[in-house]
Protein backbone atom coordinates (compact mmCIF):
# COMPACT_ATOMS: atom_id res chain seq x y z
CA UNK A 1 0.00 0.00 0.00
CA UNK A 2 1.03 3.55 -0.99
CA UNK A 3 1.38 5.16 2.20
CA UNK A 4 0.10 8.07 1.11
CA UNK A 5 -3.50 5.97 1.11
CA UNK A 6 -3.14 5.58 5.40
CA UNK A 7 -5.19 7.74 7.63
CA UNK A 8 -6.64 7.03 11.34
CA UNK A 9 -9.48 8.80 12.30
CA UNK A 10 -10.10 8.92 15.88
CA UNK A 11 -13.45 9.34 18.02
CA UNK A 12 -17.18 7.68 18.10
CA UNK A 13 -17.94 6.11 14.88
CA UNK A 14 -20.99 4.19 13.60
CA UNK A 15 -20.61 1.32 11.54
CA UNK A 16 -22.71 -0.22 8.50
CA UNK A 17 -22.30 -3.60 6.56
CA UNK A 18 -24.32 -3.15 3.35
CA UNK A 19 -24.34 -6.29 1.33
CA UNK A 20 -21.51 -7.46 -0.88
CA UNK A 21 -21.67 -7.25 -4.66
CA UNK A 22 -19.76 -9.26 -6.84
CA UNK A 23 -18.04 -11.04 -3.36
CA UNK A 24 -16.59 -7.57 -2.54
CA UNK A 25 -17.63 -6.45 1.22
CA UNK A 26 -18.75 -3.41 1.60
CA UNK A 27 -18.91 -1.31 4.90
CA UNK A 28 -19.26 2.26 6.02
CA UNK A 29 -17.94 4.53 8.69
CA UNK A 30 -20.03 7.26 10.08
CA UNK A 31 -19.06 10.05 12.35
CA UNK A 32 -21.70 12.12 14.09
CA UNK A 33 -24.25 13.58 12.49
CA UNK A 34 -23.28 12.22 9.26
CA UNK A 35 -25.45 9.53 8.73
CA UNK A 36 -28.54 11.00 7.49
CA UNK A 37 -27.13 13.37 4.44
CA UNK A 38 -24.27 10.63 3.62
CA UNK A 39 -26.41 7.46 3.95
CA UNK A 40 -28.69 7.67 0.90
CA UNK A 41 -25.73 8.31 -1.64
CA UNK A 42 -23.80 5.58 -0.49
CA UNK A 43 -26.02 3.10 -0.70
CA UNK A 44 -25.11 3.34 -4.04
CA UNK A 45 -21.44 2.50 -3.55
CA UNK A 46 -22.13 -1.42 -5.03
CA UNK A 47 -23.84 -0.40 -8.39
CA UNK A 48 -20.41 1.82 -8.79
CA UNK A 49 -18.54 -0.83 -8.57
CA UNK A 50 -20.65 -3.34 -10.68
CA UNK A 51 -19.96 -0.32 -13.62
CA UNK A 52 -16.74 0.49 -13.31
CA UNK A 53 -16.05 -3.35 -13.36
CA UNK A 54 -17.72 -3.92 -16.57
CA UNK A 55 -15.68 -0.97 -17.41
CA UNK A 56 -11.59 -1.52 -16.07
CA UNK A 57 -12.16 -5.72 -15.19
CA UNK A 58 -12.79 -6.61 -11.49
CA UNK A 59 -12.36 -4.65 -8.41
CA UNK A 60 -9.12 -4.84 -7.37
CA UNK A 61 -9.51 -5.84 -3.33
CA UNK A 62 -11.76 -7.85 -1.36
CA UNK A 63 -13.69 -4.75 0.79
CA UNK A 64 -14.91 -0.69 0.12
CA UNK A 65 -16.63 1.96 1.92
CA UNK A 66 -16.60 4.93 3.15
CA UNK A 67 -15.60 6.85 6.28
CA UNK A 68 -17.39 10.12 6.99
CA UNK A 69 -15.92 12.13 9.35
CA UNK A 70 -17.78 14.96 11.43
CA UNK A 71 -15.80 17.94 9.22
CA UNK A 72 -16.29 20.96 6.88
CA UNK A 73 -12.57 20.29 5.10
CA UNK A 74 -14.74 20.01 2.03
CA UNK A 75 -13.04 16.82 0.21
CA UNK A 76 -12.09 14.17 -0.09
CA UNK A 77 -9.29 10.69 0.09
CA UNK A 78 -9.14 7.28 -1.89
CA UNK A 79 -7.65 5.92 1.10
CA UNK A 80 -7.13 1.63 0.24
CA UNK A 81 -10.61 0.22 0.27
CA UNK A 82 -11.97 2.69 2.77
CA UNK A 83 -12.47 6.15 1.39
CA UNK A 84 -12.38 9.51 3.63
CA UNK A 85 -14.94 11.99 2.93
CA UNK A 86 -15.67 15.28 4.44
CA UNK A 87 -19.53 15.24 6.38
CA UNK A 88 -20.39 18.83 4.24
CA UNK A 89 -19.84 17.65 1.08
CA UNK A 90 -23.00 15.60 1.02
CA UNK A 91 -24.88 19.19 1.80
CA UNK A 92 -24.57 18.92 -2.33
CA UNK A 93 -26.16 15.39 -3.35
CA UNK A 94 -25.14 16.05 -7.22
CA UNK A 95 -21.66 17.26 -6.08
CA UNK A 96 -21.34 14.26 -3.77
CA UNK A 97 -22.32 11.38 -5.96
CA UNK A 98 -19.64 12.66 -8.56
CA UNK A 99 -16.83 12.95 -5.41
CA UNK A 100 -18.19 9.19 -4.94
CA UNK A 101 -18.06 7.84 -7.84
CA UNK A 102 -14.27 9.76 -8.23
CA UNK A 103 -12.96 8.05 -4.94
CA UNK A 104 -14.11 4.56 -5.97
CA UNK A 105 -12.48 4.69 -9.22
CA UNK A 106 -9.36 5.68 -7.53
CA UNK A 107 -9.25 2.21 -5.99
CA UNK A 108 -8.10 0.84 -9.78
CA UNK A 109 -6.31 4.16 -10.59
CA UNK A 110 -4.08 5.31 -7.77
CA UNK A 111 -4.04 2.65 -5.44
CA UNK A 112 -4.20 -0.87 -7.22
CA UNK A 113 -1.65 0.82 -9.81
CA UNK A 114 0.07 3.49 -8.26
CA UNK A 115 2.48 5.79 -10.16
CA UNK A 116 6.08 5.21 -10.43
CA UNK A 117 6.55 9.21 -9.88
CA UNK A 118 4.25 12.21 -9.03
CA UNK A 119 4.97 13.34 -12.57
CA UNK A 120 2.48 10.71 -13.64
CA UNK A 121 -0.20 12.40 -11.67
CA UNK A 122 -2.77 12.37 -14.25
CA UNK A 123 -2.88 8.89 -14.46
CA UNK A 124 -5.04 9.20 -10.59
CA UNK A 125 -6.80 12.49 -11.25
CA UNK A 126 -7.17 12.34 -15.12
CA UNK A 127 -8.77 8.63 -14.87
CA UNK A 128 -10.81 9.37 -11.51
CA UNK A 129 -12.44 12.54 -12.84
CA UNK A 130 -12.95 10.31 -16.09
CA UNK A 131 -14.50 7.95 -14.13
CA UNK A 132 -16.86 10.55 -13.33
CA UNK A 133 -17.99 11.11 -16.65
CA UNK A 134 -18.27 7.43 -17.46
CA UNK A 135 -20.78 6.97 -14.64
CA UNK A 136 -23.06 9.82 -15.74
CA UNK A 137 -22.56 8.38 -19.45
CA UNK A 138 -23.90 4.58 -18.08
CA UNK A 139 -27.02 6.21 -15.37
CA UNK A 140 -27.67 9.61 -17.06
CA UNK A 141 -30.16 8.61 -20.24
CA UNK A 142 -29.52 12.62 -21.33
CA UNK A 143 -25.83 12.31 -20.61
CA UNK A 144 -23.93 13.09 -24.25
CA UNK A 145 -19.96 12.78 -23.39
CA UNK A 146 -19.05 13.29 -26.97
CA UNK A 147 -20.72 17.17 -26.38
CA UNK A 148 -19.76 17.76 -22.50
CA UNK A 149 -15.80 16.79 -23.93
CA UNK A 150 -15.99 18.81 -27.07
CA UNK A 151 -17.54 21.57 -25.22
CA UNK A 152 -15.39 21.35 -21.72
CA UNK A 153 -12.43 21.23 -23.88
CA UNK A 154 -13.18 24.65 -25.35
CA UNK A 155 -14.18 26.45 -22.28
CA UNK A 156 -11.19 25.20 -20.59
CA UNK A 157 -8.47 25.80 -23.34
CA UNK A 158 -7.74 29.50 -22.45
CA UNK A 159 -6.85 28.30 -18.95
CA UNK A 160 -5.33 25.32 -18.96
CA UNK A 161 -2.05 24.40 -18.51
CA UNK A 162 -0.34 21.10 -19.63
CA UNK A 163 -1.67 18.23 -17.33
CA UNK A 164 1.45 16.15 -17.98
CA UNK A 165 4.46 16.62 -15.55
CA UNK A 166 2.62 19.75 -13.94
CA UNK A 167 5.43 20.25 -11.25
CA UNK A 168 5.44 20.08 -7.24
CA UNK A 169 3.05 23.26 -7.00
CA UNK A 170 0.93 22.42 -9.45
CA UNK A 171 0.03 18.42 -8.63
CA UNK A 172 -3.35 19.00 -8.10
CA UNK A 173 -3.96 21.92 -10.49
CA UNK A 174 -7.71 21.39 -12.04
CA UNK A 175 -5.97 20.96 -15.36
CA UNK A 176 -4.53 17.99 -14.31
CA UNK A 177 -8.18 16.65 -13.48
CA UNK A 178 -9.98 18.13 -16.30
CA UNK A 179 -7.38 18.16 -19.11
CA UNK A 180 -5.95 14.70 -17.59
CA UNK A 181 -9.74 13.60 -18.16
CA UNK A 182 -10.39 15.19 -21.69
CA UNK A 183 -7.28 13.06 -22.81
CA UNK A 184 -8.99 9.68 -22.12
CA UNK A 185 -12.10 10.91 -23.76
CA UNK A 186 -9.48 12.39 -26.95
CA UNK A 187 -7.90 8.65 -26.82
CA UNK A 188 -11.43 7.35 -27.15
CA UNK A 189 -12.73 9.36 -29.93
CA UNK A 190 -9.08 8.41 -31.98
CA UNK A 191 -9.02 4.63 -31.32
CA UNK A 192 -13.24 3.74 -30.78
CA UNK A 193 -14.97 2.02 -28.01
CA UNK A 194 -13.41 -1.26 -28.86
CA UNK A 195 -10.03 -0.21 -28.48
CA UNK A 196 -10.39 1.90 -25.72
CA UNK A 197 -12.08 -0.16 -23.07
CA UNK A 198 -10.23 -3.37 -23.76
CA UNK A 199 -7.06 -1.02 -23.46
CA UNK A 200 -7.99 0.24 -20.24
CA UNK A 201 -8.97 -3.66 -19.06
CA UNK A 202 -5.51 -4.81 -20.51
CA UNK A 203 -4.05 -1.50 -18.69
CA UNK A 204 -4.94 -2.62 -15.51
CA UNK A 205 -4.35 -6.22 -15.61
CA UNK A 206 -0.98 -5.92 -16.63
CA UNK A 207 -0.56 -3.62 -14.16
CA UNK A 208 -2.33 -5.06 -11.20
CA UNK A 209 -0.64 -4.09 -7.87
CA UNK A 210 2.33 -1.96 -9.23
CA UNK A 211 3.98 1.13 -10.36
CA UNK A 212 3.00 2.84 -13.52
CA UNK A 213 3.70 5.73 -15.82
CA UNK A 214 2.80 7.63 -18.68
CA UNK A 215 4.75 5.34 -21.37
CA UNK A 216 3.35 1.90 -19.57
CA UNK A 217 -0.44 3.47 -20.37
CA UNK A 218 0.96 4.93 -24.18
CA UNK A 219 2.51 1.85 -24.93
CA UNK A 220 -1.22 -0.52 -23.68
CA UNK A 221 -3.19 1.48 -25.51
CA UNK A 222 -0.82 1.76 -29.11
CA UNK A 223 -0.86 -2.44 -28.28
CA UNK A 224 -5.13 -2.82 -28.30
CA UNK A 225 -5.67 0.15 -31.15
CA UNK A 226 -2.91 -1.10 -33.44
CA UNK A 227 -2.41 2.86 -33.29
CA UNK A 228 0.97 5.47 -32.96
CA UNK A 229 -0.39 7.73 -29.92
CA UNK A 230 2.45 9.52 -29.33
CA UNK A 231 1.67 13.04 -31.45
CA UNK A 232 -1.94 12.27 -29.53
CA UNK A 233 -0.30 11.76 -26.01
CA UNK A 234 2.38 14.71 -26.59
CA UNK A 235 -0.32 17.42 -27.34
CA UNK A 236 -3.12 16.59 -24.73
CA UNK A 237 -0.73 16.39 -21.94
CA UNK A 238 2.64 18.40 -22.84
CA UNK A 239 1.08 21.11 -25.33
CA UNK A 240 0.70 24.58 -23.89
CA UNK A 241 -2.66 24.96 -25.45
CA UNK A 242 -5.63 22.23 -25.41
CA UNK A 243 -6.03 20.37 -28.84
CA UNK A 244 -9.30 20.23 -30.06
CA UNK A 245 -11.25 17.03 -29.42
CA UNK A 246 -10.29 14.42 -32.03
CA UNK A 247 -13.97 13.79 -34.65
Amino acid sequence: MASYLVTIGVGDFEFEELPPVGGVAIRNVYGPNTIRTAQPLLAIQGEMIEVLSELFGPYPFEAYGAFVVQDNFGGALENQTLSVFSGSIFSNPILAEQIVVHELAHQWFGNALTLATWDDIWLNEGFATYSEWLWREATDPGFDIDRFAVDHANRGRPVWSAPGDPGPTQLFAPTVYQRGGLTLHAIRRTIGDDAFFAGLSAYVENNLHSNVSTDDFRQTMEDASGQSLDELFEGWLYADVTPAMPD
